[in-house]
């Protein structure tokens, strides 16, 4: 299984590790045993700051512009 969790020093040496190992998962780097920061696949953030608007939304946004008032 991959590893998850990375201290700073970790992540520094060698980092391709860790961009290999956040392609297949989100890897959690830490710092003083605590998460520190989260390194995702490009494709996942993508994804994460663009989610699709569900259907129903959509339909319900435009039944309400086209409800008779």
């Amino acid at each position: 299984m991959a590893r998850r969790s990375w201290s700073v020093q970790d992540a520094k040496n060698p980092l391709q590790r860790g961009r290999e190992a956040a392609r297949r998962m989100p890897q959690t780097v830490t710092k003083h045993g605590k998460p520190a920061v989260v390194v995702v696949d490009v494709v996942e953030y993508e994804r994460l700051r663009h989610p699709r608007t569900r259907a129903s939304t959509i339909v319900c946004r435009c039944a309400a512009r086209h409800a008779p008032g």
